[in-house]
């Protein structure tokens, strides 16, 4: 199991089964706040990912969601989620991705993103 010790008083902690599953845990502590988040995901048949989260802190916010990813031919994927809050979906080629958001309260929102190495 790797773990990792920040500064902050934050912990991560990450297990890998074979390459095929994943299970991270993020917990955060200070005097007046508390944190957790826990992700697991797993690889499915032809180049998809499933994963799920979990999130709770000590001011009374909680969420949960789910996402599937899939890899397409040259460097894109396409990709679905749900949380609490909004569903949203995205499409990437390359350095460039297309995101909507459908939060439950509010329009839909639209994004591009551009991304570049440094």
């Amino acid at each position: 199991m790797k773990r990792q010790k920040y500064n902050n008083g934050s912990t991560v902690i990450q297990k890998t089964f074979k390459n095929v599953g994943q299970l991270e845990g993020k917990f955060n502590a200070n005097q007046s706040y508390q944190s957790a988040d826990i992700t697991g995901s797993v690889k499915l048949p032809k180049g998809m990912t499933a994963s799920a989260s979990i999130f709770k802190d000590s001011a009374g916010n909680k969420n949960t969601g789910f996402s599937v990813e899939k890899q397409l031919p040259r460097n894109s994927s396409v990709g679905i989620g749900k949380n609490r809050n909004s569903t949203n979906v995205s499409v990437s080629k390359g350095n460039f991705r297309l995101e909507v958001k459908k939060p439950k309260a509010g329009d839909t929102q639209y994004g591009i993103t551009y991304s570049r190495k440094i």
